[in-house]
């Protein structure tokens, strides 16, 4: 299984083509006529000489500028890459500017984490959680050694107080070993709480959890170890739920200023081990309803 990581500067870098030759020259301070007609119902489309052409992926044609300009409304498909990749891993560090650990231990296998020690990760880059509000998928391979039957927080947007429950999140429950699903948009009451699945109590597992604007998808695995590939590994539990329908507007989940957070917030802690996470605010197409995206 093979994992890439990019800035989102990088991926529109890569996605913009040269452009360059198709600039109209400017003489003096008058650009000359551009012979180029955008196409109305084609934002890529363009016409020269009454041939279709078609500006790269990620961009769109620019009747004003006459030429193909970076579309900053582009959600990246084609690949299907995290944004962050946060790697606990002995003898792998992550970069500084990505999270910063409290009381979280190396161990072999990945980032240890206690309750008692209130141990979590901070990921600054989602601070307030705007770019996860309209649509988010994270990926995590973990192993609760969680007691008793408080829920305890995996991943969470790590709202004001304890009264004020997560928005987005991953929770844990050990009541017949469940992992919970959390969204919340104020307007799909009763229960923040979208969706319930099995999880292997003491062991690894794999956990994606995906947003796309209507539709929430969380798929488990459990893994023999913290390497397996889990497209390898025939046993799996996933669900989805509805939050508006394709006629509907899209959903926004509320926010949080405070930053996306794996482990301790607010009184809720975790006590296992966690391997990596993998995040992004962009869902690849090929991720949603099937497992071709492991």
């Amino acid at each position: 299984m093979e994992l890439r990581s990019r800035s989102v500067a990088d991926a529109g870098r890569l996605l913009l083509t040269d452009n360059a030759s198709q600039v109209q020259p400017v003489i003096g301070n008058v650009q000359q006529l551009c012979t180029k007609n955008a196409v109305s119902s084609k934002p890529q489309d363009y016409m020269e000489n009454g041939i279709t052409l078609v500006c790269a992926d990620g961009t769109r044609f620019d009747e004003s500028e006459c030429q193909c300009v970076f579309d900053p409304s582009f959600t990246p498909s084609t690949e299907c890459f995290p944004e962050m990749v946060i790697n606990y891993d002995a003898d792998k560090e992550s970069r500084f500017d990505v999270k910063h650990d409290t009381d979280v231990r190396k161990v072999r296998g990945g980032g240890k984490f206690s309750s008692k020690d209130k141990s979590s990760t901070k990921v600054d880059h989602y601070n307030g959680n705007g770019n996860l509000l309209k649509h988010f998928n994270m990926t995590l391979i973990f192993k609760s050694e969680s007691t008793g039957n408080s829920k305890q927080f995996l991943i969470t947007n790590c709202r004001a107080t304890e009264t004020d429950q997560p928005s987005i999140g991953i929770m844990v429950s050990n009541i017949n070993g469940m992992l919970l699903f959390v969204a919340d948009d104020n307007a799909t009451a009763p229960s923040s709480i979208k969706m319930k699945l099995k999880f292997k109590k003491g062991s690894w597992n794999w956990v994606r959890y995906i947003f796309d604007g209507r539709t929430l998808q969380a798929m488990v695995v459990p893994l023999p170890d913290h390497l397996a590939d889990p497209s390898t590994v025939t046993e799996f539990y996933s669900n989805n739920v509805t939050l508006a329908a394709p006629s509907e507007d899209p959903v926004m989940l509320l926010s949080s200023q405070n930053p996306l957070t794996i482990g301790y917030c607010n009184g809720h802690g975790y006590d296992g081990l966690v391997y990596r996470a993998d995040l992004a605010p962009w869902v690849c197409s090929m991720y949603m309803d099937s497992l071709s995206g492991l």
